[in-house]
């Protein structure tokens, strides 16, 4: 049934509800049928910004955030503001900036400004719509969640949750003078009720830059933790309320501010922010720019009967906002795939395998499953493959590994709590996990593990201001406690012991340049050292056998890049190996001097180079498969070289060298991974 509202001017004072000229949408759910109610028209310097804190809330229905013992002493949370400017009567003038431009009046009404609200300026109505039963089943069985602002102050979680939906995300600021009075209720009563939830902006392209924005919004609440409940925050770029429908920008200074947005946003937060708007707003006000779709996931909003015709650059969609009312409070959303796939989008990858040789040869694999604990499957020299085993843990980012000299096999992971963890296997027996320690508002991401010729062990972990720490284990000792070793990174750093003794140490920086400190065998640590580019991601590190270190990274256009520097030389200027690329690189010298690169392609599909000893470059070749994330590569003693890798379809997969060359068919090992 369709029911016309009646036209409401937007007003401060007195309160008056939002929608302007509408027609209520709505997702129904009965006796197995679904009915949907849509409508007509397309539709860096992290330091202490990015605050996170360790906090415990209450418990919440399945799912709901992952307990292990000791190594859950609640979710790191994204803090929401203490208090917030955001009520129905707004006085724009106590705001700094948020007065009259060249072409847009005073910002009268933030508090009616919400993700969708330029579609009702433009008077755009909605009607049911009769979906094909292809289209019916994929949006009855993907994730459903909402969007909501100031104008749903008092919202029954519980009830959503049950009511089906999966994610929220709910409108923490605008411009740079407002933050909504209810975010921090609804930030937390939705994580509360079990719903993976996040934050967005909504942009004033005139008012301030990209970067300034960015920056009030991740301090207001729209950062990013690696708990595994926060969805990267998003950019609602759209019609212009207070004047010119594109801020009286033209397309190349729109585009030039979205990017200062969104590289300020991943510089400080290591996550590229998801990106709302309509195509016709795009279309018109950026040219119909291709340059986000590499790394910005694409939240669109069109009223019609599927996502429609998507904006220059983004081959798919992540998030359709479909109706501005229904089954839920707020906005009507749904996520483009399973809750596996958006529980990685909330944690940022999925569970990128981490693979090792030990000494007796055995070739180790672990990886997290669904509910984030650590598993092991492991092949015997001359045996065949144990199956998945679970060893325990509940771990938000992905494991590192390490074989250590004496033998035990050292697997270490960032527990909820943010705190380090090791489980150690020595003799066929797992120590369980410990906890190796922490720091002042916790550690988070992917530890990098590396041990000197003299066997002490040394890990590295990203702390939540943004600096790197470094703790190590002398043989016979105890844990060092962690050391702040500086810098301001956004992403997980990469270490290497190099065949001269030296440990180094690699990362990206706020700037997006490679940075590397080092430390000489009988030395003192170096600083951080920039090594310049334009990159993204966490590093991969390898020494060939001529004693080079090469250090491959992910362009921020999706090229692969290297830079290398020779024994006893300087670190050369970094090239373009080319190819397109979703994620980061993985790195392995080969036992015949072979140098190794692989990556996944943006068709998921799994791509290698190699540089022979004494040789030239090959081009990209494509191995093939149905993959994601980062892989991970090991060399077994036969000389068979392995790739490892998380299948889209969730299974962890192998693909290995073959005789005669070329590679084997990705093959699924099993598994359902997080």
């Amino acid at each position: 049934m369709i029911r016309a509202r009646s036209v409401l001017l937007r007003s401060a004072n007195p309160p008056r509800r939002r929608r302007a000229a509408i027609v209520s949408a709505a997702v129904v759910v009965a006796a197995g049928a679904v009915t949907w109610v849509v409508g007509g028209g397309e539709a860096k310097t992290l330091g202490s910004h990015l605050l996170l804190r360790s906090a415990r809330v209450a418990s919440s229905p399945s799912p709901s955030p992952a307990t292990a013992g000791a190594m859950s002493s609640g979710p790191v949370l994204v803090p929401p503001p203490s208090t917030g400017t955001g009520t129905l009567t707004w006085n724009w003038r106590a705001h700094p900036g948020m007065g009259s431009t060249p072409v847009s009046g005073p910002v009268t009404h933030p508090m009616a400004d919400h993700a969708g609200a330029g579609l009702e300026r433009l008077g755009k109505t909605r009607e049911v719509f009769t979906m094909g039963s292809s289209a019916l089943r994929a949006a009855s069985s993907a994730p459903r969640g909402m969007d909501v602002s100031a104008y749903q102050p008092n919202i029954s979680w519980s009830r959503a949750r049950a009511n089906g939906a999966s994610f929220a995300y709910m409108k923490a600021t605008e411009g740079i003078g407002y933050v909504s009075s209810t975010f921090g209720s609804q930030y937390t009563g939705s994580y509360n009720a079990g719903l993976i939830r996040g934050a967005y902006h909504f942009a004033l392209p005139d008012r301030s830059s990209g970067a300034a924005q960015a920056d009030y919004f991740i301090r207001r609440g729209g950062g990013w933790s690696t708990d595994g409940w926060t969805l990267p925050g998003a950019l609602d770029i759209e019609y212009n309320p207070y004047g010119s429908e594109c801020y009286g920008f033209g397309r190349s200074r729109m585009v030039s501010w979205i990017s200062s947005f969104v590289n300020e946003y991943q510089a400080r937060t290591s996550r590229w922010p998801v990106i709302y708007s309509t195509t016709d707003w795009w279309r018109t006000c950026t040219g119909n720019s291709g340059a986000f779709g590499a790394n910005d996931p694409l939240w669109i909003a069109c009223y019609c009967g599927s996502a429609g015709t998507l904006p220059a650059g983004w081959s798919t969609h992540t998030i359709w906002q479909y109706a501005d009312s229904g089954t839920f409070p707020g906005d009507q959303d749904v996520f483009n795939g399973n809750y596996r796939g958006l529980q990685r989008l909330a944690a940022g990858t999925g569970s990128n395998p981490a693979a090792v040789v030990g000494n007796a040869g055995t070739i180790r694999v672990y990886v997290r499953g669904t509910s984030r604990g650590a598993y092991e499957n492991r092949l015997p020299d001359g045996g065949r493959w144990s199956g998945l085993n679970g060893i325990g843990g509940t771990l938000p980012a992905n494991l590192s590994v390490l074989a250590s000299a004496a033998g035990p096999i050292d697997v270490f992971g960032v527990g909820t709590n943010g705190r380090l963890y090791a489980d150690v296997l020595t003799g066929g027996t797992w120590s369980g996990w410990r906890d190796i320690g922490g720091v002042s508002g916790g550690l988070q991401g992917r530890p990098a593990v590396v041990q000197e010729h003299g066997g002490k062990i040394r890990v590295y972990a990203r702390g939540a201001n943004g600096n790197l720490y470094e703790e190590h284990l002398t043989p016979g000792g105890r844990w060092s406690g962690f050391w702040n070793m500086g810098g301001q990174l956004p992403s997980d750093a990469a270490a290497l012991v190099g065949s001269a003794g030296y440990v180094w140490v690699f990362a990206v920086g706020t700037d997006r340049a490679l940075y590397e400190r080092h430390l000489p065998a009988g030395g003192s640590w170096s600083g951080w050292n920039r090594l310049g580019g334009y990159v993204t991601g966490i590093p991969a590190v390898a020494q060939d056998h001529s004693g080079t270190v090469r250090v491959y990274l992910r362009g921020v256009s999706g090229n692969l890049y290297e830079a290398h520097m020779p024994q006893g030389g300087r670190w050369t200027a970094q090239w373009n190996m080319g190819g397109r690329f979703t994620d980061g690189a993985a790195a392995l010298i080969g036992s015949s001097g072979y140098v190794w690169v692989f990556g996944v392609g943006t068709d998921q599909a799994l791509y290698e180079r190699h540089l022979p000893a004494g040789g030239s470059w090959s081009g990209w070749a494509r191995v093939g498969g149905s993959v994601a994330g980062v892989p991970s590569v090991a060399q077994d003693r036969a000389g068979t070289v392995r790739v490892y890798l998380r299948g889209t379809s969730a299974g962890l997969y192998e693909t290995h060298t073959i005789s005669g060359g070329g590679w084997s068919r990705p093959w699924n090992m099993g598994g359902v991974l997080f």
